[in-house]
């Protein structure tokens, strides 16, 4: 488990583009879900307005509301917003929490340790942004090997026809029966 995380989804928690941050309240080993952040749903509990399962996880309003409430080392972009790029208001509050010291992971199509401004803040701050879909070095890509057949694990492939409909979800739920 990475640590404690406070998941960013204002305005997105209540709909399909809050998907990164519903998967993190479900289930999640890497890392222990403290709050997340949406004011238009702040004071339900987030397992409870998903599934109707507590899970102990407060919705606060704002960054200063959950870091007054619980302690976190992270700040996780929990919606996936069209195009996949931060916008204002986002990129406030990932510098807002850059500078109360939260390690910042992100899945966004847009590369946050690649803008200039939040590498510098985070530098200053002396915490890790983490662009979780930016490709290694290509000097550690590998080619094909073959080895994936040695692999005896059953395979089910889950598709769907586009994004936020639900494979994530139906995968993870396969590998819990």
């Amino acid at each position: 488990m990475d640590g404690r995380a406070i998941v960013y989804c204002e305005g997105s928690f209540g709909n399909e583009y809050g998907k990164t941050a519903h998967g993190l309240v479900r289930q999640t080993a890497r890392y222990d879900v403290v709050a997340v952040i949406d004011s238009e749903l702040a004071g339900v509990d987030a397992g409870t307005y998903l599934d109707n399962s507590p899970k102990g996880i407060p919705v606060e309003a704002t960054l200063a509301d959950a870091l007054n409430n619980s302690e976190a080392d992270y700040f996780v972009i929990g919606m996936a917003p069209d195009g996949g790029v931060l916008s204002a208001d986002a990129r406030r509050a990932v510098i807002e929490a850059m500078r109360n010291g939260l390690n910042v992971d992100s899945g966004l199509h847009e590369f946050l340790s690649d803008d200039t401004q939040l590498a510098e803040i985070a530098t200053e701050a002396k915490v890790i942004i983490r662009d979780v879909r930016k490709p290694p070095p290509r000097s550690e890509l590998h080619f094909f090997s073959g080895a994936i057949k040695n692999v005896r694990a059953k395979r089910i492939a889950v598709l769907g026809t586009d994004c936020a409909v639900g494979k994530r979800t139906t995968a993870t739920l396969l590998v819990n029966a």
